[in-house]
């Protein structure tokens, strides 16, 4: 199968490994340890060109919603679009920023006409977003160019080759999404009645 991107560094190539000497033992398991480190070398360098290359994608995906639009606002109405009228505080901790940051990047998205805020019924000061009608068209057309850009490039692969890889990288998520719960902080204590919000794009204040 083809690699995904970039060559393998020559240190992750089986040929530089010194051969193994017909019936010699392996010694406190150092052949296995060898090849263990190989193969987590030509994961890491995949991976990095794996990376570098979607956050140039992003970029692009992200101009052709909007020309003004940053790459991480993009994740962000992303998630939006996929999890329906969300928190801001929920959607902080499903991408991992602080209020500073979902604050900036909430701003973006509304003064650009992406994203709405809906009140919630029983709690004045609370509200969720969820794209509004030009944003669900910009980002179909984005997510529309992103599959075709992905059809493109995995055209001469073979069908359970495909299969494969979407199985092996929904584990990989699976995974890290697990790690994440397991590191997430308790939720916050909710303020109490009355109290000032400390961020107007976290919470509102409370209405007379």
């Amino acid at each position: 199968m083809a690699s995904i991107g970039g060559e393998v560094p020559r240190s992750a190539e089986p040929a530089d490994l010194p051969p193994a000497q017909p019936g010699a033992p392996e010694q406190n398991g150092a052949v296995g340890e060898v090849g263990e480190a190989d193969v987590i070398v030509s994961v890491e360098h995949e991976f990095s060109v794996l990376l570098r290359r979607a956050r140039a994608f992003s970029r692009e995906l992200a101009r052709e919603v909007h020309p003004e639009l940053e790459a991480d606002a993009y994740g962000l109405l992303l998630r939006i679009a996929a999890a329906g009228p969300s928190r801001p505080t929920d959607l902080a901790t499903y991408v991992g920023v602080g209020k500073p940051t979902i604050s900036r990047q909430i701003a973006m998205l509304e003064t650009l006409g992406l994203v709405a805020r809906h009140g919630v019924e029983g709690d004045a000061r609370a509200f969720t977003l969820a794209l509004t009608p030009a944003g669900q068209d910009r980002l179909g057309r984005a997510r529309s160019a992103r599959r075709a850009n992905i059809q493109q490039r995995l055209s001469g692969w073979e069908q359970a080759d495909l299969e494969r890889l979407a199985e092996l990288l929904r584990h990989f998520n699976e995974q890290g999404d697990a790690a994440a719960r397991a590191l997430s902080p308790s939720p916050p204590t909710p303020p109490s009645e009355g109290a000032p919000a400390s961020d107007p794009a976290i919470s509102e204040p409370a209405r007379p």
